[in-house]
């Protein structure tokens, strides 16, 4: 009986903690995570660079930050990344090995720390969406592949792969043909 009464006051005495989300990618990173604190209440933290992606390291070089962030602490590590990496088909099969080596990266720094990868949205620009089309394919089969959930915004029951001036669609989306407005963040 002493010990079913202790259980019970730490149950009711112990105060829920909120899980710890480390939010990291390009752009679209700051909508998408100030919706989530919002909404979830749980202890947010966002880590973004403008035209960043794992194509091309020239802006913004990911692999080396992420090896420098203590990600220890996070209980939860989102990754809202793609959207600057408009890849061509031959690109698939190298991109394919980028974001594996870094979902690995932030596995070993952080095996118990789920991740949670985002996809990217549709864009106004049509070149650019086609080769968009490869990046999705490539995270689509990488991450599936790996056990990582994948939040994928271009099925055709979510925003779908082409970019959408209609009505319903046009109130998430921004004048860019890129970004999320509020109400799109919420979405997510």
């Amino acid at each position: 009986i002493r010990h079913c009464l202790i259980f019970l006051f730490c149950v009711f005495c112990s105060s829920a903690q909120a899980a710890k989300i480390l939010f990291v990618g390009d752009s679209l990173t700051p909508t998408v995570s100030q919706a989530y604190q919002k909404v979830s209440g749980d202890e947010v933290t966002a880590e973004y660079r403008v035209g960043s992606g794992l194509h091309s390291q020239k802006k913004f070089n990911w692999f080396t930050h992420i090896n420098q962030l203590d990600l220890v602490s996070y209980d939860r590590i989102v990754i809202v990344m793609g959207t600057n990496d408009h890849i061509e088909q031959g690109d698939i099969n190298p991109y394919i090995r980028k974001v594996w080596q870094f979902v690995r990266v932030v596995h070993q720094k952080n095996p118990r720390a789920q991740i949670v990868w985002i996809s990217p949205v549709p864009l106004k620009n049509t070149l650019k969406n086609t080769k968009l089309r490869n990046t999705t394919l490539a995270l689509r089969y990488t991450l599936d592949y790996m056990g990582v959930q994948y939040i994928d915004l271009q099925r055709s029951d979510r925003l779908g792969n082409q970019y959408s001036e209609d009505e319903t669609r046009r109130k998430m989306r921004t004048a860019d043909g890129i970004h999320l407005t509020r109400l799109g963040g919420n979405y997510v």
